[in-house]
């Protein structure tokens, strides 16, 4: 695809150019240093010029790297997106899973090289936040999201661009619509019984059990579980992505699923479709953010403003079934609509680790 380098290069060197009235530095052609201060003040700039002074700026530096964990499909979509919007600025997508990603971020960073210039992990953000010390950030665009979870985080150093929500995924061949379930507890009916695939997927099973716990209380949880066990769930040793395939190819008859993988697979025709149980709804969230000193920072800058406007990348990704977290948008998305969230966050996910997995193991592993 024209304007993708599937390997990261490193340009030489940084354009020169101003910003703010404040020169980003004549760069040494040897050097792939950004200017940490400058791009402190140039990411919070505010000024009536501010669009003007970002793409004469990203011209000259002609690309943006990006790494982030997205599917490779969306995160071309949105590539290709920016690419249209800002001819002349390139995107070099590095795309990877998540805890690879926290890896190299994390190794360069500590090696003092500043490859990336925009990161865009899942659930790993706020321990790349903590370790490199990424930027704030101000934004026209962020004027619209909420402070906390499902928006920007206090300090204005992440945003979260996208929600990972978790649904029951049947095939609509195999499951009559009478039977589908509307709550948790339409799980332990008896015809479900060796019919529900799972993956035995950490982050999914964080979710299940954090927020079964949280919802309906420890001990009911864990009575829930116990009943559900005795359904005996399969596992199967895949993301969530391929027991919704499972599904598809009539191999069991439902799973527990991202709502947009069972709406990317309905809209190619597959006999599948997802329902949400309970008003609860648990998910888990993409986040972008800023290394402290990126190579291209107007570029930088333009690019994580198009992730999060409402007619940039948010629209991107809601023309393709996934669901935004733009308050305009994400309102309109069904799966959500009415429902409050339960947010798989990196402090739940540490504080509950080790019981979650326990019970995960012992009542649906074992299944």
């Amino acid at each position: 695809m024209p304007g993708f380098r599937e390997n990261v290069r490193i340009t030489a060197s940084l354009a020169c150019v101003a910003a703010l009235g404040v020169a980003l530095g004549a760069c040494d052609s040897g050097s792939s240093d950004g200017d940490g201060e400058a791009f402190a003040e140039l990411a919070q700039y505010r000024g009536e010029d501010r669009q003007e002074v970002l793409l004469d700026g990203a011209l000259a530096e002609g690309e943006v790297v990006w790494y982030t964990t997205l599917t490779v499909n969306i995160a071309e979509a949105l590539a290709t997106a920016f690419e249209a919007a800002y001819p002349g600025i390139t995107v070099d997508l590095f795309r990877t899973a998540d805890r690879d990603l926290t890896q190299r971020v994390i190794t360069e960073y500590r090696a003092g090289r500043h490859e990336a210039d925009v990161i865009t992990p899942s659930g790993s953000g706020p321990q790349i936040r903590a370790s490199i010390g990424a930027v704030p950030w101000d934004s026209p665009a962020m004027t619209d999201y909420p402070t906390g979870d499902l928006g920007v985080d206090p300090e204005g150093r992440e945003v979260a661009i996208a929600q990972f929500v978790r649904s029951f995924g049947y095939n609509t061949d195999r499951v009559d619509e009478n039977q589908v379930p509307t709550q948790w507890e339409d799980l332990l009916d008896p015809r479900w019984r060796d019919r529900i695939v799972i993956s035995n997927s950490p982050g999914l099973g964080l979710m299940m059990i954090g927020g079964l716990i949280d919802l309906l209380g420890e001990e009911q949880a864990i009575q829930f579980l116990e009943r559900f066990s005795e359904q005996n769930p399969q596992m199967a040793a895949t993301g969530q992505a391929g027991t919704v395939d499972e599904v598809v190819a009539g191999s069991a008859d439902a799973c527990i699923c991202s709502v947009h993988t069972v709406n990317g697979l309905a809209a190619q025709g597959a006999p599948v479709a997802y329902s949400m149980l309970g008003d609860t709804y648990f998910v888990s969230l993409q986040t972008t953010m800023f290394p402290p000193e990126p190579q291209h920072p107007h570029a930088a800058v333009l690019f994580n403003d198009f992730l999060i406007a409402a007619d940039g990348g948010q629209q991107v990704l809601k023309d393709n079934l996934y669901t935004p977290t733009h308050p305009s948008l994400a309102e309109q998305d069904p799966a959500i609509e009415g429902r409050t969230a339960w947010v798989l966050t990196d402090e739940r996910a540490n504080a509950g680790y080790e019981r979650w997995d326990e019970l995960f193991s012992r009542y649906i592993g074992a299944g």
